[in-house]
């Protein structure tokens, strides 16, 4: 018979109603085939894009066009910058793969015109206040409309009624044949979703960069001799012919601006730049982004050393950016390495970094870890900006990063665990593991002491990763960047009708459910089990198993297969559901930063990621976070040196939770702004939430705060495998003890290594 939990049930209407708003929201932009690796070429017929060799372009640089340019010849060079919309738009909105302007002349739709686009660039991204919708069309060279069949009608960004996978940003691929793009991209009158504004940015890429306004520049080279060199400079250029000047002009370029440039000639050319300095990383580089306080528009301002530099990760084997990752090249990135790590019962240490010989990931020689090295920061506020600094070695206003203190004294190396933690007896950071959840903190951290020399990753190592996160990526939204797994069906207090079997079975490794949106995203390689006593999952009776196939019996019935040992199916009573996925789905990347793609349409927030080779740093599961807790809404830390502060400042009450039923509480808990203490400004923790804030603006992450009187409570953070657009770098939960159990939440391992910094 069900246990009381099962009373609980969504109610029939509620969970269509569920699936409708899933249906025009969850699912995928165009499906693209990521398997293939191609080098992005500069290149393009007569336009040249600008790479990483931006970073070293100044006022005192030159771009050198080696080409040749006939005496009398008049040559016209277009420069571009990253932003392709001109700020000009008409009013009416059109629909999926029909060329007609719908509507037109009523000021509430916004299209842009059509505009030149460059296939070979792959993606095309679109971010800022002024959009609530994305409804790409693509013409080929004969003005013939390309159909994308995979597009929907009802693209709505920035809701306000469903804690979307974070949209803050539209991506699509670029159809191979289109030379010219247009977008319908708001109705500024809708009022589901968050008010518009008026920047807006389409630029190439996946990956969203600060905001830029529309940037061209035309300049006509007249020459009476002729050429074989052209030489640009901000002010002026040149042509020269046998290292002579034969020509010259005025010009009026910022290089800060340009992203190509476009030649009217069919001759070859080569670009270089010529410049007095290259970009070195050093010790005394200082490595910044900021953003005003209340940003809406969720990508920062690269400053300091770190101006024109860029991020780069892989979707499987295909680069996401345009650019090579610039940080790979600076410390500290470039010094984050995973390794395997073992520990004696005396301390004694073993360290086998991956591609030496030996190293494994499956535990058999250490914990599986990523080695991060020691850096310095800063935090400020002025002129209405938020500013984070990194850098290598101290400087005026810089501190150690907290997370390397300890009693001993200053760590050179902190190490932090590439898997969430899987258990035997004691916790580990495995791959092809289990993810060790429902236990509450009380019997984790006994297992994590069996775990020699390791303990649970804790709040100032988690600060830590903000900032190496947000510096290198510039983006306080981190779902902007991998959405993470956050869109699986999964039960803690519900069960979704559609998940119990409708047929018995004997001896049986599958289980027949309804085909709907919500059985729809469990998909081959999940993690689940399936019983028929929801109180198992509370005791721990069960046993996680792998989706190894779904069939589609008709429109209304699948079957989904699984490993392990075969069980009795009960009609009604059986039930599947979504547990955290397994470890080591990314070990496949063959970069340190990246996403797996399952190329199915409705796959979005069902994908796992790696950061700098710590996998699902958020989403999957929550992680409890040690060396803090929260008392009358007072944020305790328990420093690695042994020291223990309580804030100055209360924390905010937020006591709503995310809910499929009352959207409305999802944006009231959205983050908008971060705290900002005098005494500990490092510290990124959740100021103020809702007032206009959604899941695809300002941080995007969602804050709960609900605590009792005179109370320890433990912090998690990262959301679960169902939080959908909430989930996140900064998605932070005071709602558990160290008694409470939860079937969405775990640790991850840290080892503070006995290696001291001298100086």
């Amino acid at each position: 018979m069900f246990s009381e939990l099962i009373k609980k049930i969504f109610k029939k209407e509620q969970e269509d109603n569920f699936q409708t708003l899933m249906d025009c929201n969850i699912e995928k932009e165009f499906l693209y085939d990521y398997s293939n690796e191609e080098k992005l070429e500069k290149y393009s017929g007569n336009k040249y894009f600008f790479g990483n060799e931006k970073k070293d372009m100044t006022s005192d640089s030159a771009i050198l066009i080696k080409t040749r340019i006939k005496a009398g010849e008049t040559m016209c060079l277009s420069f571009r910058g990253k932003n392709l919309y001109n700020n000009n738009f008409i009013n009416a909105y059109l629909k999926v793969n029909d060329e007609n302007l719908y509507d037109e002349g009523n000021d509430r739709y916004r299209t842009t015109h059509w505009f030149e686009v460059d296939s070979s660039r792959k993606f095309i991204y679109m971010i800022g206040d002024a959009f609530n919708k994305a409804i790409w069309q693509f013409k080929d060279a004969n003005d013939k409309l390309i159909n994308i069949s995979s597009q929907w009608e009802n693209n709505k960004y920035k809701r306000k009624d469903l804690p979307l996978i974070n949209k803050a940003c539209a991506k699509t691929f670029i159809p191979l044949e289109a030379v010219k793009a247009r977008i319908y991209f708001a109705d500024i009158k809708d009022e589901n979703t968050a008010k518009t504004g008026e920047v807006l940015q389409i630029a190439y890429g996946l990956i969203p960069e600060n905001c830029q306004e529309y940037y061209e520049r035309n300049i006509e080279i007249n020459s009476e001799n002729s050429g074989d060199l052209i030489k640009v400079y901000p002010d002026k250029w040149q042509v020269i012919s046998n290292e002579e000047v034969v020509a010259r002009g005025e010009c009026h370029l910022d290089f800060d601006k340009i992203y190509s440039f476009q030649i009217d000639s069919k001759n070859d050319f080569k670009v270089e730049i010529e410049s007095e300095e290259k970009f070195v990383d050093s010790e005394d580089k200082e490595y910044g982004i900021r953003w005003p306080i209340e940003a809406e528009i969720p990508v920062c301002e690269r400053v300091g050393d770190a101006k024109n530099l860029h991020f780069n990760y892989k979707i499987e084997n295909t680069h996401a950016g345009l650019f090579e990752n610039d940080f790979d090249n600076i410390y500290p990135w470039s010094e984050m390495k995973t390794c395997a790590l073992k520990v004696d019962a005396e301390g004694n240490e073993e360290i086998i970094y991956e591609g030496q010989e030996g190293f494994s990931r499956d535990g058999s020689v250490g914990e599986v870890m990523v080695e991060i090295p020691l850096f310095y920061s800063k935090r400020e506020q002025k002129d209405g900006y938020e500013y984070l600094w990194i850098t290598k070695k101290k400087k005026e206003g810089y501190k150690v990063e907290p997370s390397f203190i300890t009693r001993k004294g200053i760590l050179k190396k902190i190490y932090i665990g590439a898997y969430l933690a899987s258990t035997d007896k004691k916790l580990h950071s495995a791959s092809d593991t289990f993810v060790c959840v429902n236990e509450n903190v009380k019997s984790l951290r006994k297992k994590i002491r069996k775990t020699d020399g390791f303990d649970g990753y804790d709040l100032l190592a988690h600060m830590t990763m903000e900032k190496l996160f947000l510096i290198e990526t510039g983006i306080l939204s981190s779902q902007s960047v991998f959405e993470g797994i956050c869109n699986l069906p999964y039960i803690e207090n519900e069960i979704y009708p559609s998940c119990i079997a409708i047929e018995k079975a004997k001896n049986s490794n599958s289980i027949k459910v309804k085909n709907t949106l919500v059985t729809g995203r469990i998909m081959p390689g999940d993690t689940v089990a399936v019983l028929e006593n929801p109180e198992d999952i509370k005791n721990n009776k069960y046993s996680p198993r792998t989706v190894t196939d779904i069939k589609k019996i008709d429109s209304n019935k699948l079957e989904i297969y699984f490993d392990g040992q075969a069980i009795n199916i009960t009609k009604k009573k059986s039930f599947i559901l979504c547990l955290p996925t397994k470890n080591g789905v990314t070990d496949k990347l063959n970069y340190h930063t990246g996403k797996t793609d399952k190329n199915n349409k409705y796959a979005l927030g069902h994908e796992a990621f790696k950061y700098r080779g710590i996998e699902n740093l958020w989403g999957n599961a929550k992680v409890y976070l040690e060396n803090a807790y929260v008392v009358n809404d007072k944020l305790h830390i328990c420093f690695p040196n042994g020291h223990e502060e309580t804030s100055a400042f209360k924390l905010l009450r937020q006591e709503k939770t995310i809910s499929h039923r009352d959207f409305d509480a999802c944006n009231e808990i959205t983050i908008k702004k971060m705290i900002y203490s005098k005494k500990h400004p490092r510290i990124l923790f959740p100021e103020a939430t809702g007032d206009g804030a959604v899941s695809s603006n300002y941080y995007g992450d969602a804050y709960y705060n609900a605590t009792e009187k005179n109370k320890g409570y433990i912090i998690s953070y990262g959301g679960a495998l169902d939080s959908l657009g909430s989930a996140g770098i900064f998605n932070f939960s005071i709602d558990s003890t160290i008694e409470d159990k939860s079937p969405s939440a775990t640790m991850r391992l840290i080892y503070r290594k006995n290696i001291f910094y001298k100086g």
